[in-house]
């Protein structure tokens, strides 16, 4: 399924960058995480419980920020078990800074098998306002911490 999206953060591109590879903003941004932490550079693994009617459910997706050489950066979102199936999401950033404001935009798809691609496809259409809602947690700690 592919996405795309953009907005505008009033910070520059480098505090951006900076809290893409913090752990504390991983955590905050991450719908039901619990924690995340820093596995190499630009590496994380973080601790997402779930709870899907009477089961609970607990992954640990492996979060990758790659910088790329034309200034974009390469997002990567690995996350499955036996029971759920796997959700991977690779999205390819560009942050395009105007004096203090960043222009963030991402594209990129995100792929699921098991039982996690029926609940993908059952759930389609807010597939990209999930995503975009993501990135405004992200842009809502950025300006506040600025």
């Amino acid at each position: 399924m592919q996405v795309e999206g953009q907005l505008t953060i009033t910070r520059p591109a480098d505090t951006v960058r900076a809290a893409l590879n913090d752990p504390a903003v991983l955590q905050a941004i991450l719908p039901s995480c619990t924690g995340v932490r820093q596995t190499g550079p630009g590496q994380f693994k973080a601790t997402v419980t779930r709870k899907i009617g009477p089961l609970s459910l607990s992954v640990e997706p492996e979060i990758e920020l790659v910088p790329q050489p034309d200034g974009r950066a390469a997002l990567s979102f690995r996350a499955g078990n036996r029971i759920a199936g796997t959700v991977t999401s690779e999205l390819m950033l560009r942050m395009d800074q105007t004096g203090q404001h960043t222009q963030l935009s991402w594209v990129g798809a995100v792929t699921a098998s098991g039982l996690a691609q029926r609940m993908l496809a059952e759930r389609a259409g807010r597939l990209a306002p999930l995503v975009l809602g993501l990135f405004n947690e992200l842009k809502h700690k950025v300006e506040k911490a600025g």
